[in-house]
This record gives structure tokens, sequence and C-alpha cells, in this order.
């Protein structure tokens, strides 16, 4: 017969709960040997013949087992002339509760009893605590003055906001009282690591700068804003009631207040003692949290990629969907891009781009993958009206049937392979030039009849131009690239192109809009699509 899961534990003496006992009851047939007792017959080199018996496996080796009252073994046991009938069982082990309970053993069974043993626990009892202080025990915060915990010993931290830490290892007796008393005193006021996030952000950024810092005892503080020349441009009273304070400062009703300055927090504690603690910002429209179109992998302009990089910790990501038609009788005939685009910046004066694109076209045997990778360093350190920037970037295309082959009418100003771009820009107000000479390898192949991404690779240059209009929601602009002829392949080529961006309520998201046309050698093209973003 099958085996037969016996809940024959008639009265659970000791056992926490029913789960920590579990009886099977099996006949010669159906009998498995347990993995433990398995392990024990190697180890001693014997081998096991069945008899009706009892044995006893606890997830805890070692343990004592009483038959009745009596010492015999520990475990893993197991008995063959244990005679039927009923028996209370007792396992015991230093540092776990102990399990008792009685069982019923057949005289044609055999019957295998599996035995959880759980840590005995101890009462760990703290005297003298500060109000609302956090208790620390291996690392793991609890809540005191009375904890029960495992016995053994235990690493104990006690600190509280105004009062000396304290550290100790404590020896917990298992089914005991352990009493601890806190010794120490009232912490002296200090202040510490005074903190800017991020160092440069731009005047109108909604989110403003972060002020956060460290005190050692309660008191009151006033944070101050000084110019390079010292003068006090902003003061900002603050209470110190925690360990880990923090403040907001936003300069965008100062709209025109670049550069760098200095901040400082000074604190009087309930003691009486003087503090403070020093550090610094920049105001910098260059970096602004301002999102930009994700079609174009580099940050800018939509062909002439300007200079305004993200703060550090900021993020961009978008999506989009265009198309690019040429001329009812050409050859390119239309094509739908897609695209997602990723900005980020890790560090101060960096930020890294990436786009993927995918490229539907009709007739539809040409569907055209795209991806785009770029990084910007911010190559002038200080505020004023012109900035410039150094972007590496890489571009490559292809189909969907072979990636190595690049669609011959592609809706992309940049030729595939690597890109050296050195944006810059002047800003007049809310509106700002942008200037970007751009020298990149083509990796296009040697067949001007079967393009592929392959080399030989073929230099070329482009320039890139435009204008724009930023204000705190709106932004137009127009920007153009003209680029070299590149070996065999079609001569000079112009994109111009018109964008528009709206940040949408809540400063969260944005919508952009933009059409480019391409001219000169080859057919015309329009390009126009739009987009969606977060940027955060």
């Amino acid at each position: 017969m099958l085996p037969i899961l016996a809940l024959l534990i008639l009265t659970p003496l000791s056992a926490r709960e029913p789960s920590d006992i579990h009886v099977i009851e099996t006949t010669e047939d159906h009998y498995s040997r347990h993995p433990r007792l398995e392990e024990e017959d190697l180890l001693r080199n014997r081998s096991f013949t069945w008899a009706p018996g009892l044995e006893i496996v606890a997830d805890v080796d070692d343990a004592e087992v009483r038959l009745d009252g009596e010492k015999v073994g520990r475990t893993p046991w197991e008995s063959d002339a244990v005679s039927p009938g009923a028996h209370r069982v007792a396992l015991s082990r230093v540092g776990y509760a102990e399990v008792e309970f009685r069982i019923v053993l057949g005289s044609d069974r055999r019957t295998t009893v599996e035995i959880r043993l759980r840590p005995d626990d101890g009462t760990l009892v703290l005297e003298n605590l500060p109000e609302g202080a956090r208790v620390r025990v291996d690392g793991e915060i609890l809540e005191g003055p009375t904890i029960d915990l495992p016995a053994g010993r235990r690493s104990l931290e006690v600190s509280t906001f105004g009062w000396e830490t304290r550290s100790a290892t404590v020896e917990i007796q298992s089914s005991r009282e352990t009493r601890w008393r806190y010794d120490g005193s009232p912490a002296p006021f200090e202040l510490d690591a005074l903190r800017v996030r991020p160092r440069r952000l731009s005047a109108d950024d909604p989110r403003g700068f972060r002020l956060e810092w460290t005190a050692t005892a309660p008191g009151s503080a006033e944070i101050v804003i000084s110019d390079a020349e010292g003068r006090d441009i902003d003061r900002i009273p603050v209470d110190v009631d925690a360990a880990e304070c923090r403040a907001d400062w936003a300069p965008e009703s100062r709209r025109g207040l670049q550069g760098g300055y200095g901040v400082r927090i000074d604190g009087l504690g309930d003691d009486g003692r003087i503090d403070s603690a020093e550090s610094s910002l920049v105001v910098d429209d260059r970096v602004a949290r301002t999102p930009r179109i994700g079609a174009a992998s580099r940050p800018g302009l939509f062909y002439a990629p300007g200079t305004a990089v993200l703060p550090p910790g900021s993020w961009q990501v978008s999506t989009g969907a265009g198309a690019a038609l040429a001329p009812a009788d050409g050859a390119a005939g239309r094509a739908f891009p897609f695209t997602v685009g990723l900005r980020v910046s890790p560090a101060t004066r960096w930020e890294i781009d990436a786009r993927f694109g995918v490229t539907v076209r009709e007739p539809f045997e040409s569907t055209g993958i795209a991806l785009s990778l770029s990084g910007a360093w911010r190559a002038t350190p200080g505020t004023g009206p012109f900035s410039a920037n150094i972007q590496l970037g890489f571009d490559t295309v292809g189909t969907s049937g072979d990636f190595g082959a690049i669609p011959a009418d592609r809706p992309d100003p940049y030729r595939p392979g690597p890109i050296l771009a050195l944006p810059m820009e002047i800003a007049l107000g809310r509106w700002n030039l942008v200037m970007t000479p751009v020298g990149g390898l083509a990796v296009l192949g040697s067949d001007p009849g079967n393009p592929r991404f392959a080399g030989p690779v073929r230099p070329y240059g482009a320039a890139a131009a435009g204008v724009y209009y930023e204000g705190r929601q709106l932004l137009l602009g127009h920007s153009s690239i003209v680029q070299s002829p590149v070996a065999e392949l079609p001569g000079w080529t112009l994109w111009t192109a018109v964008e528009g961006r709206w940040i949408l309520p809540g400063d969260a998201s944005f919508l952009s809009a933009f059409a480019g046309l391409r001219v000169l050698d080859g057919e015309p093209m329009l390009r126009t699509g739009l987009e969606f973003g977060l940027i955060g």
C-alpha cells in the first residue's frame, strides 16, 4: 500500500507547532531510506536490512534522543528493538528548544519521524534607553526595550539622535533574561557633511538644489547662500531635529543669476554650542534638465547639436514615430521610422546618449535598423555666454535581412561610422546660436552599387548651424547641416529642419515635433515626426 502519512502524534508535549514533526509509516514494499540515514550507512560502512522499528532524523545532528525517559542515542537515530505500542520521545540540544511527543508504533511498519528543532530564545532587556533610541542586533533594527533573541553571542548597537552611540557584545542565554544598561551621555551639538545635489544646475530648473547635512544633536540653523564677493543673496532658517537633515533652494525666481556660490549652514544647538559647515554650488543655464529630440542621438537641436547637458543623475527616455517621403516618382519611396532614445548624465559635465530605430519602407522588403551611441563632455567648465562640447559618436544601420547591408536612401543625416563633433553655442538671453563642425569616417563598403557596412572607411566632413528660442515650457528652433561627398556616393547633401518642444504640466514629460528636408545631390526627401518622452 502507499506510504501512510500518520498523524499519530497523540500529544505534542513541547513541539511549538505541528509542522515541527513529520511522521511517515511504511511497510517493507514501500519503504524508502531517508537520505540522512543513507549518509550514515556510507560513513559507517554498513548495510541496511528492513525491519519494523523507529527512525528519528532531526534537521540538527547530535541532538540527544530520550525514549520513555531514557537516553538512547543522538540524531540521526534508529532502532529495530523498540516494542510496538505507545512511546514518549524527547529531543534536546544546547541552544534549541526541547521537543517532546508521544507516538504509537505498529508491529508490521517502520516509522520515520522528521523533526525540525527551533533555536531556544532568550530575552534581552535594555535598560535606561533614551527616548527614540534605535537598537540594532547583528545589524538588524529591532524594537526595544525587551527583545526575544536566539541564544548565543549577539552584536548590539544603540544610537539616538542627541546621544552618544554605544556598542557591545552580549551573550543571550537560553530561556533566560540578559540585561544590558545604556550608559551614554548627551552628544555635543555638531554639524558635518554639508552636501549640495546636484552641484551644478540651471536657474530655472523647478527642482532646485537639495542641501543635505548631518547633525549630532538638536538645535536650529540658518542656511546662507553667498556670491563670489561674499555678499549674502539668500538666508533660509531651518530646524535641526534629526541626524540627517535637508532643505531645498531653487533660484528660478532669479533669472540671470549665473556663476559659483558659497553655501554655509550656521547652527546653534540646544546645549548652547555653535557650529557650521560649508559647501558650494554653481548656477549654470548650460546644464539644464531640458529634453531634446531622441531621434537625433546627440544632444541639442535636431541637426545642429547644442551644448546643454543634463545635470548629474538626470535622465530622459523618449519614443517617437515619423515619416520620410521622397517624390512620388522617385526610387526611394516612403519610409516610416520608429525610434527609442535614452539620455543619462552619470557625472558633472558628462552625458551619454543612445538611440535605436526601426524604419519600415514601402515596398516592405527592406526594413531598416539603426543604432546610435554617443558621449558628450562639456569642455568649458565655467559659466558665461559661450560654451563648447566634445562629442564622440558611432552610428550604424542595416536591413532586417542583413544587418551589414545599408539601405541606399536613409532618413538620417549622418553616415554610418564613428563621428567627432565640436558643438559650440552662444547664449543671447533666451535666444541661442549653435555652430557644430563634424568630422566622420564613413564605413560603406567598396561597391557603390551594393553598399554594405564594411571597409574600407572613407573620411567626410560636415558643418551644422542653428538658432533657437528656449522659454520655460517651450522651445522653437531651426537647424541645418551640410555634408561633403563620400567617394562614389551622392555628393553634397543639405539637411534643414524646424523643431518644437513643449514641456507638459508637471515638468516630467514633454512632446516634440519636427520636420526636415534633404536637398542638393540625390532625391529630395521630407522627414517629419512626433515624439513623447519622460525626464527626471
